[in-house]
């Protein structure tokens, strides 16, 4: 992450966002606690909105990834729905 944000690259910013987003978003499907789903998924919702906004920002015409990118932040906002709703049934057995 340092050294991408380091080189101001918003290819390499883009890619280091969306890894990072899309992994707590997946991690906070395993994560027994309540408490932690929440923080891991608004973590996610954060590099995600910085991924979007460094892609509107550089390559708005590039509809595929700003697409799964929105995408995903659908996901990540409806597993914060969820788990503040139905704790229970937001994790793994």
């Amino acid at each position: 992450m340092d050294i991408a944000l380091r080189s101001g690259s918003p290819d390499a910013l883009g890619g280091i966002y969306h890894g990072l987003s899309k992994s707590r978003y997946f991690l906070s499907n395993l994560e027994p606690s309540q408490e932690d789903q929440i923080r891991l998924l608004e973590e996610a919702l954060d590099y995600r909105k910085k991924h979007l906004e460094t892609i509107e920002r550089t390559s708005p015409s590039h509809m595929w990834v700003l697409g799964v990118s929105k995408h995903y932040a659908a996901l990540i906002q409806a597993g914060l729905s969820r788990a503040a709703v139905e704790p229970e049934k937001n994790c793994l057995p």
